[in-house]
């Protein structure tokens, strides 16, 4: 059989800047990686793929995710932000981000009908329901399309969520303790049960 004179490389010496690859006749820089993601080098010279540390939780229907992290301050404000198809979840101190489950649903949230609705238009403003949705026009010059309704939750004081998309925009959303209020749009909900929603949008 003949005889075989291979290159052994080892990358235990971890990494270095391109700069320095020239120098092969410094043991330590030749035996060195300009880029190293997810490996771990190992002091007998191989190296091996970085392995999971530790389970935390799946992805949205784990569908295929982005992560981003997102860094407030270097004294523990960070969190990592998960981004799927048309959905956003935020992961903090290695958990995901909810809120407690609530009993209230709000009939015909999706603006089929004008049904439990409000049109609160000024200036030849205009409401639009139908199967797509809610359309706001406000055509005039300080023409206001405004559409309200007040609703009684059963779980004061409890943090709650709404899911709103916008095809088009500009829309201003209000929610609060009082017409035209957005008090609740930030905090969590106070003990008084009732909600004034409102949506409008306006031409300046």
């Amino acid at each position: 059989m003949p005889r075989s004179n291979p290159d052994l490389l080892a990358f235990n010496r971890g990494l270095v800047s391109p700069l320095a690859l020239a120098r092969v006749d410094v043991e330590r820089t030749r035996l060195s990686a300009a880029m190293m993601t997810n490996w771990i080098p190992k002091t007998q010279g191989a190296m091996r793929i970085k392995p999971g540390t530790k389970y935390l939780g799946s992805s949205d229907d784990d569908n295929e995710a982005a992560w981003i992290e997102f860094v407030a301050s270097t004294v523990g404000n960070t969190a990592l932000i998960e981004l799927t198809d048309a959905k956003m979840r935020v992961w903090s101190e290695d958990a995901l981000i909810t809120r407690p489950s609530v009993a209230p649903t709000y009939d015909n949230g999706t603006f089929t009908s004008s049904s439990n609705w409000t049109d609160s238009s000024t200036g030849g403003g205009t409401l639009t329901f139908d199967s797509n949705g809610l359309t706001l026009n406000a055509t005039n010059i300080g023409g206001l399309a405004k559409c309200t309704r007040e609703v009684t939750v059963n779980n004061s004081g409890v943090e709650h969520g709404l899911a709103i998309d916008v095809t088009r925009g500009p829309v201003t959303f209000r929610c609060g303790s009082a017409a035209g209020d957005d008090d609740y749009v930030i905090p969590c909900l106070r003990q008084n049960p009732k909600i004034i929603m409102g949506c409008d949008t306006k031409v300046v």
